[in-house]
């Protein structure tokens, strides 16, 4: 690990930005930014932490940057437990890049589910809303609203566990939930229509 005093940002950046009481001690193998999203830098970051044995021997800074906005890195005490445990995190790092694979499991499920309920949920209920119409000759605005959140979740949730849904973690990044309605197949869609008779 670098010394706080051989550390920088990026090759725009000063070396040593921090406290100068700081500067011997050590910058851990994480960190993160206003535009960190990638599920595993998200699981790193916590799972790293958790793995610290004495808060008094490291430290969480957030420094403002020109790029990013701010960045928040991890100095920890020479010498200390938490030294030997950040070197051995970081050695394992550099043959598996999670910590934490349970961890790192519970952060995709938070993020597919942060977006689900954020735009995904919406973009489903528009496209059965069209699928509906379109095959039924109603208005698919009608459809939309008489669909409620709590239903469109029931229908996905079954719709997932009989494997016609993908789940995806698209660049690493954000894990979410997909469907994609131009590839359901015949009996998917029939499936739509019955279930759409139940509930309407």
């Amino acid at each position: 690990m670098k010394k706080l005093a051989e550390f920088q940002p990026s090759n725009f950046d000063m070396k040593g930005l921090g406290p100068n009481d700081r500067q011997n001690w050590c910058v851990a193998p994480v960190g993160r930014n206003r535009d960190t999203e990638d599920c595993i830098d998200v699981s790193n970051w916590r799972s790293f932490i958790n793995e610290m044995s004495d808060e008094d021997d490291y430290d969480i800074h957030r420094f403002d940057h020109w790029d990013c906005g701010w960045f928040e890195i991890i100095l920890i005490r020479p010498g200390s437990d938490c030294e030997k445990t950040a070197a051995e995190i970081e050695k394992r790092l550099q043959d598996y890049a999670i910590i934490d694979e349970s961890d790192w499991s519970e952060v995709e499920q938070e993020s597919a589910q942060e977006q689900w309920e954020s735009w995904q949920r919406s973009e489903v209920k528009q496209d059965l809303a069209k699928l509906i119409a379109d095959r039924k000759a109603l208005d698919a605005d009608d459809i939309e609203d008489a669909l409620s959140d709590e239903t469109v979740d029931e229908w996905f949730s079954n719709h997932q566990s009989e494997g016609s849904s993908d789940y995806y973690s698209p660049d690493g990044a954000h894990c979410g939930y997909y469907w994609d309605i131009d590839n359901a197949t015949e009996n998917e869609i029939q499936g739509i229509l019955k279930w759409w008779d139940l509930i309407c």
